[in-house]
């Protein structure tokens, strides 16, 4: 199922998101400025791209495997999330988690995050008083 998600893009931006593969789940995004990310240091780096969704529709953001495995490169939100009543621009909070070592250079058009859409449901919470147990255990009670 396809859903129609409008972009704008801004003058900064280096390349529109894409699938990388056709069975990719989330599209890269690219960076649209020089970033140095020193080791510990989080900095937000624009995309140039802006988006409106639908409303039952969010967007996911999460790292690339291969910035965070080989580099370190993380996001500094670890999962970010953008509502679909957010219509400005995107930005990707990067985080170089090294605590020491070389910087690392972001250049403009580096693939540095994936967004992958999503359909959101919206529930009623009904509070109630108790409920009867399961028998499930508590947190982590499966084991590691």
């Amino acid at each position: 199922m396809r859903r129609g998600v409008h972009i704008q893009k801004l003058p900064h931006c280096p390349e529109l998101p894409a699938y990388a593969t056709p069975g990719a789940a989330a599209m890269d995004l690219c960076a649209a400025r020089n970033v140095t990310l020193y080791p510990g240091q989080s900095e937000l780096i624009p995309t140039g791209i802006a988006l409106s969704m639908p409303d039952d529709t969010a967007a996911l953001l999460i790292p690339r495997s291969g910035l965070g495995a080989r580099n370190g490169i993380v996001l500094a939100n670890l999962v970010g999330l953008i509502d679909s009543d957010y219509t400005r621009e995107v930005f990707i909070a990067a985080w170089n988690r090294n605590t020491e070592g070389p910087a690392f250079d972001i250049k403009v058009g580096d693939r540095i995050a994936q967004m992958m859409f999503t359909p959101v449901v919206k529930v009623q919470l009904l509070e109630v008083d108790s409920w009867e147990d399961n028998g499930r255990g508590g947190f982590g009670h499966t084991g590691v």
